[in-house]
């Protein structure tokens, strides 16, 4: 079982993945030949809204069944500002960002879906037809011709 082999140092493979001009790409591939990683985590659950929300990357096999998750810090969107005794937030419009995914290397896993979702910035009629069930906004192969690099990363 894949939580079972991830109580030790494993093969990684590190895709360095990069947000430009509202694409996604993988700007590096690296096959690491052990390292520890965190173990697979759940999605919490979505709320009332019924919708979800946060950054999160999903490992998953050919049939497209899930075999590890991690959640990702969120891009930051806004930053506060104090004035007059108040604070308030002024919002960023980044569209450039590059983040670092750690994936087991193992032969079972397929591809790499990566999800963002923000229900706060959509409108009403935006959330009713996304629905509740997540779509990714990239998806990467992970089997390339990457030679393992020595050592831990």
């Amino acid at each position: 079982m894949l939580i079972e082999r991830l109580k030790k140092p494993v093969p990684v493979i590190r895709l360095r993945v990069e947000r430009s001009k509202g694409e996604w790409r993988v700007v590096k591939h690296i096959r690491l030949a052990e390292k520890t990683i965190p173990p697979s985590e759940e999605l919490p659950h979505p709320g009332k809204s019924g919708l979800w929300s946060g950054f999160w990357f999903e490992a998953v096999d050919a049939k497209g069944r899930v075999l590890y998750r991690q959640i990702l810090q969120v891009p930051r969107r806004g930053v506060e500002a104090f004035e007059d005794g108040s604070i308030h937030r002024i919002p960023l419009e980044i569209d450039e960002f590059v983040t670092d995914l750690l994936i087991p290397d193992f032969p079972e896993i397929d591809s790499v879906r990566l999800f963002l979702e923000e229900p706060e910035r959509l409108s009403e009629k935006e959330r009713v037809k996304k629905g509740p069930v997540p779509e990714p906004v990239a998806i990467f192969l992970t089997r390339e011709k990457v030679p393992p690099k020595k050592g831990r990363g």
